[in-house]
């Protein structure tokens, strides 16, 4: 690596937003025109700093060289990325983090993760999440015994407690996905990890539905 020093035309764009914070903001560059490169030239490596009391936090904005027409390299550079970056986390009812922080919390991570273009590693911190849901959902709504659920794999968890329910059928498939992520061999080609966020969160949305179902007959009995 080495320093430096160009113009403020060589960057395309500034960043308009705090990777961290993930505010809009008008971050201050460290440096002035000192910059960093990679060993290829490859990719502009700038400091920026956000502005906000309540970040303050230092970044990396990574920029690309721009082609030209003619097949070359100009001398400008377009905004790729940055280091490090947030994501803006997901937010689940009150009925799902009651039955399992954890669930939020893990799927939670596996999104910064992604966010980061860590891949290889978000697949199965999803996997994980959906895990805890399933247990904590048997546990706390279907009340059935902790020592029945704790150390049963996911997958008989669901056939043998959710049999036939809308729940199973989405969780089953999220973890065939889930699974796809820990293993060598992918059983589900045509499926990515789009669709397994996509599972996941119709289970949610099926989890939250039978318990909101469950409180309205527990506070309106029929008469």
């Amino acid at each position: 690596m080495h320093s430096g020093k160009t113009h403020d035309q060589k960057l395309n764009r500034w960043p308009d937003e705090c990777p961290i914070c993930l505010q809009g903001c008008e971050p201050k560059r460290w440096g002035h025109e000192h910059f960093i490169y990679g060993a290829d030239t490859s990719q502009l490596e700038v400091v920026f700093q956000c502005p906000r009391f309540k970040c303050r936090r230092l970044f990396i904005a990574l920029y690309g060289p721009i082609d030209d027409q003619m097949g070359g390299l100009t001398k400008k550079y377009y905004l790729r990325g940055y280091i490090p970056r947030s994501s803006k986390p997901a937010i689940f009812g009150k009925q799902i983090t009651e039955a399992s922080a954890s669930f939020a919390e893990i799927y939670n991570q596996a999104l910064v993760a992604e966010g980061n273009n860590l891949h290889h590693i978000c697949g199965p911190g999803y996997r994980k999440a959906l895990e805890f849901l399933i247990k904590a959902f048997l546990i706390t709504v279907q009340n059935v015994p902790k020592k029945t659920i704790e150390s049963k794999y996911l997958g008989p968890c669901i056939a043998d407690h959710l049999s036939g329910t809308d729940v199973a059928k989405c969780a089953t498939r999220a973890a065939w996905l889930g699974n796809d992520e820990t293993h060598f061999v992918r059983k589900w080609t045509d499926k990515d990890l789009a669709d397994l966020k996509i599972l996941i969160e119709l289970t949610v949305r099926c989890i939250e539905t039978d318990m909101l179902k469950a409180q309205y007959k527990q506070e309106m009995p029929a008469k």
